[in-house]
């Protein structure tokens, strides 16, 4: 069952407690927010595929990568060259916020330039070869 109250002008706090789940706590800045998490999470409860994301909220990126590079990278044959890419913040991007929010605007906008870049890099490469051929591009 979800409790939600009012904690002045602006925070709506949410409780969730339900049998056999740990007791649940959210502020939101909208009794409208505050509702749709409620039945977000009582829904999930009640079928079964609610999952604690307290650990995702609290880790950052750059704690994942240092773990992923104690426990799993050792045991790769490419190890060293693996370390060399983690150790290296251009190549991760922004790495301070919680793991719930790698994929906001700030993470998607380079990561889709990058691949734009790539793509009309590779429309180049085969304009110039059709080209060297005497092929005409696709009009």
């Amino acid at each position: 069952m979800a409790t939600i109250t009012n904690r002045g002008p602006y925070q709506w706090r949410v409780q969730v407690r339900r049998h056999g789940h740990p007791a649940q706590s959210r502020t939101f800045n909208s009794k409208a927010e505050a509702d749709a998490w409620a039945a977000m999470t009582e829904s999930e409860m009640a079928r079964g595929v609610w999952l604690s994301r307290g650990e995702a909220e609290r880790t950052t990126l750059h704690e994942a990568l240092d773990r992923y590079e104690r426990e799993v990278t050792p045991s790769k044959r490419s190890a060293e060259q693996e370390r060399r890419l983690l150790r290296n913040p251009a190549a991760i991007g922004p790495a301070g916020g919680p793991r719930t929010h790698w994929m906001d605007g700030a993470t998607r906008a380079p990561r889709d330039q990058r691949a734009s870049a790539a793509r009309e890099g590779q429309r180049a490469g085969i304009e110039a070869g059709r080209e060297r051929e005497g092929l005409r591009a696709p009009a």
